[in-house]
C-alpha cells in the first residue's frame, strides 16, 4: 500500500500539504509532479485538481481518494482503515 500525492511547483495548496505532511510515515509515499509526469496525472489517475492524495495497494488499485488539504492525523486514521 502506498499514497500518491499529485502536486505542482506552482500550487499554493500543494506547498500547504508538502508542509503538513512532512513527518507522513504510516506507509511510503510517492510524490508525483503533474508537469513532470502528465500521463500518470491525465490518462492513469484522472487528476482533474491539486493536491489529489490517492492511496492504493499493492496491485495498484484505487482505495481511497482526496482532493485539496488533509492533515496528517486524518491520513493516518485512513492509511489504518484500509490495512
Amino acid at each position: 500500500m502506498k499514497v500518491l500525492k499529485f502536486w505542482a511547483t506552482w500550487c499554493a495548496p500543494c506547498r500547504i500539504l508538502k508542509t503538513t505532511l512532512n513527518s507522513f510515515d504510516a506507509c511510503p509515499m510517492e510524490e508525483i509532479n503533474v508537469d513532470d509526469d502528465p500521463e500518470k496525472k491525465g490518462e492513469t489517475y484522472s487528476i482533474r485538481a491539486l493536491p489529489t492524495l490517492v492511496l492504493v495497494n499493492d496491485a495498484g488499485e484505487e482505495l481511497w481518494r482526496k482532493t485539496g488539504v488533509i492533515t496528517k492525523a486524518e491520513l493516518d486514521s485512513i492509511v489504518k482503515q484500509h490495512k
